[in-house]
């Protein structure tokens, strides 16, 4: 936990999913569990996989790892701009 010279304590970014786009089905079900609208489906080789736009907008709320149903998106741990 980091804190200001103030001794106030700053809130530290929250975890960015990754996608291991090798594992990626292209289900979809991400991206409509996303609220923000941040997973989009993008083409990879002969098939689609799932992808996080926006990371700096992710408030990490896990719902796009929890509704994979092969475990492709997993927790990370700070945004990587993915």
């Amino acid at each position: 936990m980091e804190t200001a010279r103030s001794g106030a304590v700053l809130n530290p970014a929250p975890p960015v999913p990754r996608v291991a786009a090798d594992r990626c089905s292209g289900c979809g079900r991400c991206v409509s569990a996303c609220l923000l609208r941040l997973v989009t489906l993008e083409p990879q080789g002969y098939r689609k996989a799932a992808r996080i736009v926006s990371a700096e907008r992710c408030t990490g709320c896990g719902a796009c790892v929890a509704s994979c149903p092969i475990g492709a998106l997993v927790a990370g741990s700070v945004p990587t701009g993915c």
